[in-house]
């Protein structure tokens, strides 16, 4: 007779505010100071997607939050180095849904149950992983880089991809929250007195995707569009996009359309410049 060994079964959900930032709760009972997804436990004959439904509701208030899809599922082997010491944990299999995006009265709404969270924060992913512990960032990562790149269930072991490695992953691809930026699109024609600093463009390629570039840094790479900083040696912004598509992603465009201009007051990045333009363009890549 065969014999059948029990794990943990545990239910985790991604929500993120209007910007794209991920919900981490601030657990009481954890004596490491680690944040968490909100989700919990799945209790007996329960199934996960009701589990994580009913934990959100007990941890958030949010009682009618979708869970779109499965975007990971994860197993802990019980021999791992996040198992606390003095936990008999057989092992852990977690799956992770899609909670949605949540409108801002939403957010306002949120409401902890104080024995249990005592705070909670919206954070882009790099920060978020700072508070998780490394195999829980792991998983958020994975799961947040699903939603995003609207690819299949992330299959993960031990916090590490058991299948092909999706490339947002396998570039270590972060989202960049901009507080600050705030400035509208202007359509029209950019004003003599602006000088022009930047040129930066939506890059399509026929099938309608669009090209980004990932800028590496040490916390992860934060993608882009193609473009760059017009140098005195650019005759045209469009010659800049030009330049800088090819050096960037060696792409070859057709000939760009200026779709508007957004201001930037200071000109900080440029050495305090003071107001200028920066140009939005698109295009299409050139298929050779």
């Amino acid at each position: 007779m065969s014999s059948r060994h029990a794990v943990w079964l545990g239910a985790a959900a991604i929500v993120t505010d209007q910007v794209g930032r991920v919900l981490l709760v601030h657990p009481t009972y954890h004596e490491d100071d680690r944040w968490l997804l909100p989700g919990g436990v799945v209790e007996p004959g329960e199934h996960p997607h009701d589990a994580c439904r009913r934990e959100i509701t007990e941890e958030l208030s949010l009682p009618n939050l979708p869970l779109a899809s499965v975007l990971a599922v994860h197993s802990l082997s019980s021999h791992h180095a996040a198992i606390r010491r003095g936990i008999p944990c057989p092992g852990e299999i977690r799956y992770v849904f899609d909670g949605g995006t949540l409108t801002p009265d939403q957010a306002k709404a949120i409401r902890l149950p104080r024995k249990e969270l005592s705070e909670y924060a919206f954070l882009e992913t790099r920060d978020a992983m700072q508070r998780l512990r490394p195999v829980d960032g792991q998983i958020m990562l994975a799961a947040y880089r699903a939603r995003l790149g609207n690819t299949a269930t992330a299959h993960l072991a031990d916090g590490r991809h058991i299948l092909d490695i999706p490339p947002l992953d396998r570039h270590d691809v972060h989202v960049r929250y901009r507080p600050l930026w705030d400035s509208p699109l202007n359509r029209d024609p950019v004003p003599e007195r602006l000088p022009v600093q930047q040129a930066w463009a939506w890059c399509f390629v026929p099938d309608g995707r669009v090209v980004l570039v990932a800028d590496p840094s040490p916390r992860g790479a934060l993608p882009m569009l193609p473009g760059g900083t017009v140098e005195r040696t650019d005759t045209t912004p469009e010659d800049t996009l030009h330049r800088e598509a090819a050096e960037e992603a060696q792409l070859t465009l057709t000939d760009p359309v200026r779709l508007g201009w957004v201001l930037d007051e200071t000109g900080e990045v440029y050495g305090g410049v003071g107001p200028n333009a920066r140009l939005r363009l698109g295009t299409v890549r050139r298929i050779m």
